[in-house]
């Protein structure tokens, strides 16, 4: 089966600090701060992956959610982080995250989508090979697969 794994597209999650409006984002530092939004998009994992130097976020400050900027407290930006690798990083992510796909082989792709969309019709042709021996049985799968192609309800 072919899926996109969370490290790729990270899980949702809700800051700590959120619903007491005390949100602290630590942005660009290369350890893991607890109790605090980590923010890097350098790092290469995410902290359910890697709690010491994991991220929690892999975008820009300017891209934090629109919701938490009136629950956000302190912001603590790394005076040693080089601000333009953190933007080109984050271009990156945002390319990985548009097409999450584009490193699974074409063929692998167009299997999964063929059995997604056509499982039905698939379904309905197992069951009529099942039922071969049952000609009453036999006849109503065969009209089903009849009308879902004439139909072009696949």
């Amino acid at each position: 089966m072919v899926f996109i794994p969370a490290e790729k597209v990270p899980p949702l999650f809700i800051p700590h600090g959120f619903f007491s409006k005390k949100i602290k984002i630590a942005y660009g530092y290369d350890e893991y701060r607890d109790g605090w939004v980590n923010i890097n998009p350098k790092k290469e994992h995410y902290s359910f992956e890697d709690n010491i130097y994991g991220t929690d976020m892999k975008c820009t400050i300017e891209e934090i959610p629109l919701f938490w900027k009136d629950h956000i407290k302190k912001i603590d930006i790394n005076q040693k982080a080089d601000l333009l690798q953190l933007e080109r990083s984050n271009i990156k992510n945002k390319e990985l995250l548009s097409d999450p796909w584009r490193n699974i082989p074409h063929f692998k792709v167009q299997v999964f989508f063929f059995f997604s969309w056509y499982r039905k019709t698939i379904a309905i042709l197992g069951k009529l090979i099942l039922a071969l021996k049952d000609k009453k049985k036999f006849s109503y799968y065969l009209n089903r697969v009849i009308y879902r192609v004439l139909n072009k309800r696949f």
